[in-house]
C-alpha cells in the first residue's frame, strides 16, 4: 500500500499547493493539474501491480472515531476500479490544464484544490475497509464534486443544478447510513472483513434494497437519475468527464461490494437489477435522443450505459443465485468490462463537447454544425467516441456488450431454469433496443453538430485546441481501439474481480471465459480486419488526391443555387420521428409560430421533451426542500445570543443522545 499512499499524498499535496498559489492563476493551474496527473500515474501503477500480481495489500491502524478504523485494502475488486479512476482522472487533469486556461478571469486555485480532493476521496472510497471511513470519504466525494458543479455559480441554472445534486446525494447517503447500521449490527463491527456472510437471509434482503437505492442514486439508475442531466452540464468539462466516467461508477462498486458481503443472493435481486437496468437503458437513450444540449445529451447517455451495467450485474447475480457459474462470470465480467469501456469513451466524448464549448461558447446543438471542417481533430475524436459508445466494431463498446450478450444467451440456453431464461430474454431484448436507440442518438449528436454547415457565427469560430487538450483526447481514442482489439485478453483482467464478487475461484471464472474464447477471438479478428480496411481506404484516398486541386463546396445543396445553413436538418427535426413514436413516454412539447399573410413575418418552431421522473416525481420534492431552506434562512438573526442558544441546545441534545445509546 506504500505506493498507493504516496500517490494520495502527491494528489493532496497538489491540491494544497494549488490553493496556496491562488494569487497566480498560471502557477495554480500548473501545480494543480501536474500534482493530480503525477499522483494518478503512481496510483495507476500500484493498482495494475496489485491486480496482476494476485496480492491484496492492506493497511490497518486504530482511529479515535467511534466504530471507525483506518483500514485500507486493495483486493482485486478495489484494484480493478482504481485503474479507470486513476487513468481517466490523469487524462482529465492534463486536459483540464488547457481547458481552465479559458477561464483565466476566475481564481483557478480553489477549483483545482477540490478536483484533486475529489480524486483522492474516490480512491479512498474503493479502498476503504471500514464503514465509517467509507462514509467519510463518500461525503467528501459528494461535497467536493458539488463545489465543482457550482463553478459557474452566477448562473441561475447552475445554482438549481447544485441544489438538485446536493439534495439527491444526501438522500442517497441516508440509505447508505441505514445499510451500514444494519450490516454492522449483524456483524458486530463496521470493519469490512467481518461483513462477509454475517447477515441473516431476512436482513440480507433489506440490506440489498437499501444498497440498491443508496448506491443506485449515485450510479444514476432510473428513477434516481434526475441529478445527472443537471449537474454534468453545469460542471467544467474535465470535471463532467470524471463525474460521468468515474464518479457514478462508485455506485456500481458499492453494489458489487455489498453483493460480495451478502454472499448468497436471492433470485429477485438479479431480477430487480435487470428490470432497473433495462428501464434505465431504454429511457436514458430516449431522453438523450430528444435533447438539444450536447452535455445533457451525454448525461442521459450515461444513464443508458449505467442501465447496461446494471442489467449485466443482474445476470451475474441470477447466475450466483442459481449456481450457474458461466452466467455469473460472464454477467459480472461484462459489467466490469463496460465500466472501463464507458469511462474511456464517455471521458473522450465529454472532452470533445468541452472543446466545442470552449471555442463556440455554446453547447446547443441547434446552433452548431460544420465543426468537422473547422476542428477536424476534435471531430475525429468525437466520431471515434460516438462509434465506440454505439457498440459498433472495431472499438471497445462492441466487445464489452458482446460479453453481456453472451451471458444473456447462456442464460436463455438454461431451459430448465425458467427464471434464468426469462432474465436472459429480457436482457437480450433490452440490449437490442438500447443499441438501436444509441445509434440514433449519436448519429444526431455527431451529424448535427459536426457535419453540414455552421448554423451560427459561434460555430464558424470553432478550431482545434492546443496540445494539452488534444493529447488526452487522442490517448482515449487510441484506448477505445486497444480495448476493442484486445478483448480476448480480458480474462486476465476480469477473472479475479469477477470471481471475488461471484464467490468463485478465479480459475473457474477463467474456464467460463475460455468457453467463450472462440467468439471473442473471431470478433477481434473481424474488427482488426475492418480497422485495417478503413485505414487502407483512407490511405488510398489520400494517395489519389495527392497533388490534385481539390474544390470545396457547401454540403449537398441538391442542385439548389442559394443554399443556406437553415435549410439543413435540425436536431429537433432529426429526432422528431422518434420522439413522435414514443410520444406517450417522452411527452414532447412544441411551440409553433406559423408565418401568416402575403408578406409573412419570420416563423419559428421550438420543441423539447419532458423528463417524466423529474416533473412528476422529484420536482415537488426539490421544491419542498428549497422552500424549507428558504424558511430556515430566518434562523440567521445575526444576534450572538441566539447563536449561543442554538449551539448550547445542540450540545445538550448530543449529550442526551450519546448517553441514551451508551446506557
Amino acid at each position: 500500500m506504500t505506493l498507493f499512499f504516496i500517490s494520495l499524498a502527491v494528489i493532496v499535496g497538489g491540491a494544497l499547493a494549488a490553493l496556496a498559489a491562488s494569487a497566480n492563476n498560471r502557477i495554480a493551474n500548473f501545480i494543480g493539474s501536474a500534482g493530480c496527473a503525477a499522483g494518478c500515474a503512481l496510483g495507476l501503477y500500484a493498482a495494475v501491480d496489485a491486480l496482476f500480481s494476485g496480492e491484496a495489500p492492506s493497511f490497518h491502524a486504530p482511529w479515535s472515531v467511534p466504530y471507525g478504523s483506518l483500514s485500507f485494502s486493495m483486493d482485486p475488486l478495489s484494484a480493478f476500479f482504481l485503474i479507470p479512476l486513476f487513468g481517466l482522472c490523469m487524462a482529465a487533469a492534463v486536459y483540464g490544464a488547457g481547458y481552465m486556461a479559458h477561464h483565466a478571469d476566475r481564481r483557478l486555485g480553489p477549483p483545482w484544490f477540490f478536483y484533486n480532493i475529489l480524486v483522492a476521496a474516490m480512491a479512498i472510497v474503493v479502498t476503504a475497509g471500514n464503514g465509517v471511513l467509507f462514509l467519510v470519504a463518500w461525503e467528501v466525494m459528494s461535497i467536493s464534486s458539488f463545489i465543482l458543479v457550482m463553478f459557474d455559480h452566477s448562473q441561475a441554472s447552475t445554482r438549481r443544478a447544485g441544489l438538485i445534486y446536493i439534495v439527491a446525494a444526501h438522500l442517497g447517503v441516508a440509505f447508505l447510513f441505514a445499510m451500514f447500521i444494519l450490516l454492522g449490527g449483524e456483524a458486530g463491527s463496521l470493519d469490512f472483513d467481518t461483513f462477509k456472510g454475517a447477515a441473516s437471509p431476512a436482513a440480507a434482503g433489506v440490506i440489498f434494497t437499501l444498497a440498491l437505492i443508496g448506491f443506485g442514486s449515485k450510479a444514476g439508475f432510473m428513477p434516481f437519475h434526475v441529478w445527472l442531466p443537471e449537474a454534468h452540464p453545469a460542471a467544467p468539462s474535465h470535471v463532467s468527464a470524471v463525474m460521468s466516467g468515474v464518479m457514478i461508477k462508485m455506485g456500481v462498486y458499492g453494489l458489487l461490494r455489498v453483493i460480495y458481503f451478502l454472499d448468497q443472493p436471492q433470485w429477485w435481486w438479479g431480477a430487480a437489477l435487470i428490470f432497473i437496468g433495462v428501464v434505465s437503458g431504454v429511457m436514458g437513450a430516449m431522453l438523450a435522443l430528444g435533447e438539444n444540449d450536447m452535455k445533457r445529451l451525454l448525461a442521459y447517455s450515461s444513464v443508458e450505459n449505467m442501465g447496461i451495467i446494471a442489467a449485466a450485474m443482474g445476470l451475474g447475480t441470477l447466475g450466483m443465485a442459481t449456481h450457474t457459474h458461466t452466467v455469473a462470470a460472464l454477467g459480472f465480467g461484462g459489467a466490469l468490462y463496460h465500466v472501463i469501456n464507458h469511462s474511456v469513451f464517455k471521458g473522450l466524448l465529454f472532452m470533445g463537447a468541452g472543446t466545442v464549448l470552449a471555442n463556440t461558447h455554446t453547447q446547443n446543438i441547434s446552433l452548431l454544425g460544420g465543426i468537422m471542417k473547422k476542428a477536424p481533430l476534435t471531430g475525429l475524436f468525437f466520431a471515434v467516441g460516438s462509434v465506440a459508445i454505439c457498440g459498433l466494431p472495431p472499438l471497445n463498446g462492441f466487445m464489452g456488450e458482446l460479453l453481456v450478450y453472451m451471458a444473456a444467451f447462456t442464460g436463455i440456453k438454461e431451459v430448465s431454469n425458467k427464471i434464468l431464461m426469462a432474465g436472459g430474454v429480457v436482457t437480450l431484448a433490452g440490449l437490442a433496443m438500447i443499441g438501436g436507440l444509441a445509434v440514433a442518438v449519436f448519429t444526431k449528436a455527431f451529424g448535427m453538430a459536426f457535419l453540414g454547415e455552421a448554423r451560427s457565427e459561434k460555430a464558424a469560430m470553432a478550431h482545434d485546441p492546443g496540445r494539452l487538450m488534444t493529447w488526452p483526447m487522442g490517448a482515449l481514442a487510441a484506448m477505445t481501439l486497444v480495448l476493442g482489439l484486445g478483448a480476448p485478453l480480458t480474462p486476465h483482467l476480469l477473472a479475479a474481480p469477477a470471481g471475488l464478487v461471484a464467490g468463485f475461484d478465479p480459475s473457474h471464472v477463467k474456464e467460463a471465459f475460455d468457453s467463450m474464447a472462440l467468439p471473442l477471438y473471431g470478433a477481434a479478428i473481424v474488427s482488426a480486419a475492418l480497422a485495417l480496411f478503413l485505414f487502407i481506404a483512407w490511405a488510398v484516398r489520400q494517395s489519389a488526391l495527392k497533388g490534385k486541386q481539390i474544390r470545396r463546396a457547401v454540403t449537398w445543396d441538391c442542385g439548389y443555387a442559394a443554399p443556406k445553413a437553415t435549410m439543413q436538418y435540425t436536431p429537433s427535426s432529426f429526432a422528431q420521428p422518434f420522439t413522435g413514436y414514443f410520444r406517450a413516454i417522452l411527452r414532447p412539447v412544441s411551440k409553433l409560430e406559423i408565418p401568416d399573410g402575403y408578406f409573412p413575418a419570420k416563423g419559428s418552431f421550438t420543441g423539447w421533451i419532458v423528463d417524466v421522473c423529474d416533473k412528476y416525481v422529484f420536482a415537488g420534492l426539490f421544491s419542498a426542500v428549497g422552500w424549507t431552506i428558504a424558511k430556515l434562512q430566518k434562523v440567521k438573526t445575526f444576534r450572538a445570543n441566539v447563536y449561543i442558544f442554538y449551539t448550547t441546545g445542540a450540545i445538550i441534545a448530543l449529550f442526551a443522545i450519546t448517553f441514551g445509546f451508551t446506557r
